[in-house]
């Protein structure tokens, strides 16, 4: 009976980038695709960096080394915000009400993935909103194939901080790709 690889043990290391300060994250991969060289320059080309971001200041912080390591690689980066399906109450007596509740929330995930990728040009960048009540499995299976999936990782006090977002934590178990989790900033 076959069975999945089991994760490797994290490894935590600086940023590439001599020009930024210091950023530990995690990366955990399932020992498939981190292993892999990229032998030619159209495989290089392809790869995907895939980042969750939800306008917080830790998915700014993810987005930021996402940036750095597709500049790296020379590969596409993907923003993905998922959206919780809109809730639709009785009482919407007018259409133009409930097609504003329906939209609503499509609308605003679309300007905030345009709006983070605005900022970058050293790279091509693709933006997508998805629509799912499941984060962390939209990103799991928009992921799929992808060089890496980068998300960040909440903490919400001193002994938060230490462990992972619900998000992160689940991405982590099941994505088929290396999964690179950036930590909040710390002041």
């Amino acid at each position: 009976m076959a069975t999945a690889p089991p994760l490797s043990e994290p490894a935590i290391g600086p940023s590439l980038s001599p020009h930024r300060r210091v950023l530990h994250c995690v990366v955990l991969t399932n020992g498939s695709r981190a292993t892999r060289s990229v032998s030619t320059q159209r495989e290089k080309m392809m790869d995907r960096i895939v980042v969750g971001v939800d306008g917080s200041e830790g998915s700014k912080v993810a987005l930021a080394w996402a940036v750095e390591e597709a500049l790296l690689r020379e590969a596409t980066l993907e923003l993905v915000n998922v959206y919780a399906p809109p809730m639709i109450y009785d009482g919407i007596s007018i259409a133009i009400q409930a097609e504003e509740l329906l939209l609503a929330p499509r609308r605003a995930a679309e300007a905030l993935v345009k709006e983070l990728a605005g900022g970058i040009d050293a790279v091509p960048v693709e933006t997508h909103a998805i629509e799912d009540a499941s984060a962390p499995r939209a990103l799991v299976e928009h992921a799929d194939g992808a060089a890496m999936l980068v998300v960040s990782a909440r903490g919400l006090g001193p002994f938060r901080r230490m462990l992972l977002g619900s998000v992160s934590s689940n991405v982590a178990h099941h994505a088929t790709c290396p999964v690179v989790i950036i930590p909040a900033a710390t002041s």
